[in-house]
């Protein structure tokens, strides 16, 4: 369970990562219409995860954000990274489908991208 404060901070410190850290998308979900946003963007998200033998491996992929869920509820966008539904986000003229949506326990997500 997330505390009162932390979810206080969360509230607070989105909108301003957005408007310091954002760069501006369109974000189509599936079946939908493109919308405008403004999310962090990293063309070089570095992430760790378990290798077969336990050994860390890292990998480097495109992200975008952690942006907060309320944000992208507010625009009408649900993020899907189900092959059949796949949310796609276009940023400085490329398309990405959204291949992992990783929640951060604090009401924010961050969007695993795989360049079309």
């Amino acid at each position: 369970m997330t505390s009162p404060y932390r979810q206080a901070v969360q509230a607070v410190m989105a909108p301003a990562r957005r408007q310091v850290f954002g760069e501006s998308v369109t974000i189509t979900p599936f079946g939908g219409d493109p919308v405008a946003a403004v999310m962090p963007f990293s063309s070089a998200y570095t992430r760790e995860e378990p290798g077969m033998d336990g050994v860390p491996i890292q990998t480097t992929s495109p992200a975008a954000g952690p942006t907060d869920i309320v944000y992208l509820a507010g625009l009408g966008v649900t993020v899907s990274a189900d092959p059949e539904t796949r949310t796609r986000l276009a940023y400085g003229g490329t398309d990405y489908d959204v291949d992992e949506v990783r929640p951060d326990g604090f009401g924010s997500v961050m969007l695993i991208l795989a360049e079309v």
